[in-house]
């Protein structure tokens, strides 16, 4: 899951969860002063929309 702050307890809580199911949460942080793109500049895109913009 693309994200910026959410914490790496939370993954491994939910992974927890997820032991049986063949599923796992990856746990990729972004930051998006790196994004080739730049920043978020519009008021009605927040970061998260920005970062899913990015995503292949």
């Amino acid at each position: 899951m693309a994200n910026m702050d959410i914490p790496q307890e939370w993954f491994t809580n939910i992974n927890q969860k997820l032991v049986g199911t063949g599923s796992y949460l990856h746990d990729l942080k972004v930051d998006v002063e790196h994004l080739a793109a730049g920043k978020v500049s519009w008021q009605h895109v927040n970061q998260y929309s920005y970062v899913r913009l990015h995503l292949p």
